[in-house]
């Protein structure tokens, strides 16, 4: 600084040279910074594509088959729909104390040191993450091949689908986060349409059929409720697996646009649109359904289309899935494997 002054004259001051990049000056690099892209209705967004995968369209055979009734299995999902959005609350409260990507990584070395989170985070990205997606690519791959290739599916066919989506999901993230943002916001609204066309076929099968009214007479609602505490237990395990993205805002916090308002915000939102969701997917489900015929459906969405629109139904809600899979696993690749700043 003081060679640039005595060649070009007191008229540039040293608060006019630019100082010298850590790295130049022997210090540690800066980490880069996220660009900050989300706002609050992405956000939500966000949180809605990664819950909805394909747990509404296959956990309700668990749910009816422990709860034992309509109306026990209707309460466990509002209660589990009010508890995700309750730890969605606290967690943006902790969200917006530690500004960090990363979610539990953050936490857990802030709170506890670097040891315990790097544990967190290898069982994270090679165990626990890998595990749940390679569950949608499969699920995805299956539904697939069977709608091109009918009965005779192999399980090389499976597998190869199943592949080649991770590869067409990786190749979304790498090109930008914001592609992968405008495809789950894409996939978001097509979710939302296939819940509302099960509402939809729902009451054309109320009208056309009379429904199931003893899904929702109070006095036969609650017969043959299960008795026993540890069914509610394991029903409440089955819904919780439909809400395990309540958290999914606290992994890409850096990218939320103003992160005081649109991590609680968007979290909020986004679990309030899920949990509306699956309460009106059940209610269609209990009108098309006994809980019986509910509990030895696999594909009950599927079943549903069928049992309304026949064949063309069947394909529209295994289309459904897929994109419900592709929202999810496209979601679950932004979010858990986010390379934060600071885990170094």
């Amino acid at each position: 600084k003081s060679g640039i002054n005595a060649e070009y004259g007191s008229s540039l001051s040293t608060e006019d040279v630019p100082a010298l990049d850590d790295q130049e000056s022997g210090g540690p690099p800066k980490p880069p910074k996220l660009g900050r892209t989300i706002g609050v209705l992405s956000a939500a967004c966000i949180v809605f594509g990664n819950c909805v995968g394909a747990g509404i369209f296959i956990s309700p055979k668990g749910v009816y088959e422990k709860a034992g009734s309509a109306g026990a299995g209707l309460l466990v999902w509002g209660l589990v729909g009010i508890v995700a959005t309750l730890c969605t609350l606290a967690y943006a409260e902790l969200g917006t104390m530690m500004q960090e990507s990363g979610g539990e990584f953050v936490y857990i070395k802030n709170t506890f040191g670097k040891f315990p989170s790097f544990l967190f985070s290898f069982c994270n990205a090679f165990l626990i993450k890998p595990a749940s997606m390679t569950v949608l690519a499969l699920t995805f791959g299956s539904y697939l091949a069977g709608l091109l290739w009918g009965p005779g599916v192999t399980d090389i066919m499976v597998k190869s689908l199943a592949a080649s989506f991770i590869v067409f999901i990786g190749v979304l993230n790498i090109i930008s986060s914001r592609v992968i943002v405008s495809f789950c916001n894409a996939i978001s609204v097509i979710k939302m349409l296939v819940i509302g066309l099960l509402l939809v076929m729902g009451i054309i099968f109320l009208v056309k059929e009379g429904g199931c009214p003893e899904n929702f007479n109070r006095k036969t609602a609650f017969v043959g409720s299960s008795s026993n505490p540890a069914d509610y237990g394991l029903a409440f395990y089955f819904c919780a697996f439909s809400f395990q993205s309540w958290n999914s805002l606290n992994f890409i916090t850096e990218e939320l646009k103003n992160p005081l308002t649109t991590l609680p915000r968007g979290g909020f939102f986004g679990l309030m649109m899920v949990s509306v969701g699956y309460l009106l997917a059940n209610v269609a489900y209990l009108i098309m359904f006994s809980v019986a015929e509910i509990m030895d459906s696999h594909t009950i969405a599927m079943d549903s289309g069928y049992r309304v629109f026949g064949r063309p139904g069947e394909i529209i809600m295994c289309v459904g899935l897929l994109l419900s899979c592709m929202g999810a696993f496209g979601g679950g690749l932004l979010l858990y494997f986010q390379k934060c700043t600071e885990h170094r």
